[in-house]
């Protein structure tokens, strides 16, 4: 059986990686997914930064497994602030990605709106289509993260998504305790679903009824 890298996000820690790196460490944790930084949500981060950033990944030999710009929380009737992150944050975050080595690249499923008709559905998975053909040439899987009130919200809205894009460069981070805010049951229900798309998984504690 293959084994399970675990890993963390840094801002979880501290926003300064330095700190960050420093605890986890201490916890035997190498692997570092990469969101908010001092100077702000990557790839809108300054270059002195990113640079130290580097040099601790080098000096450390600590390896980035994605980013998360926090691209598509944005409801697709938005469509010039979603044309914005497809043709400037998610080319800039691929450009991370190229210079750190990092495979994944963390996106939402697009927020819903009350009564939203059911036919947007076919303008989400244009949208992700084409963040996937993107992220896919620069040799990046672009992973959606399940989040409650958004086309992706369940494992099984999630994996019908993926399926009605059909690219190999698109598939699930899964976060099961975001699970709770929908009706479907996370586990195994949800699971079941999406299990042969996922990625990558975030682990969280929560409890039933809780608001995410």
């Amino acid at each position: 059986m293959k084994r399970i890298a675990l890993g963390i996000v840094s801002d979880e820690v501290s926003q300064d990686f330095s700190e960050a790196t420093r605890h986890a460490l201490a916890w035997g944790i190498s692997k570092y997914e990469i969101r908010v930084l001092k100077s702000g949500r990557v790839p809108a981060v300054d270059r002195s930064e990113l640079n130290e950033v580097k040099a601790i990944v080098r000096e450390k030999g600590l390896s980035v497994t994605a980013f998360s710009p926090g691209i598509f929380k944005l409801p697709v009737s938005q469509a010039a602030g979603l044309e914005a992150e497809l043709s400037t944050t998610l080319p800039k975050t691929l450009d991370l990605a190229q210079e750190f080595g990092t495979r994944l690249l963390i996106a939402f499923g697009f927020q819903r709106e009350t009564n939203e008709p059911a036919d947007n559905f076919h303008r989400a998975v244009e949208l992700m289509r084409r963040a996937a053909e993107v992220a896919g040439k620069a040799g990046v899987t672009l992973v959606i993260e399940n989040e409650p009130g958004f086309w992706c919200d369940s494992g099984a809205n999630t994996a019908s998504l993926i399926e009605a894009v059909d690219l190999p460069w698109l598939r699930a981070n899964w976060d099961p305790c975001n699970g709770y805010g929908t009706p479907e049951k996370h586990y195994p229900d949800g699971y079941a679903s999406v299990k042969r798309f996922i990625a990558n998984v975030h682990v969280k504690d929560t409890k039933e009824g809780a608001l995410i």
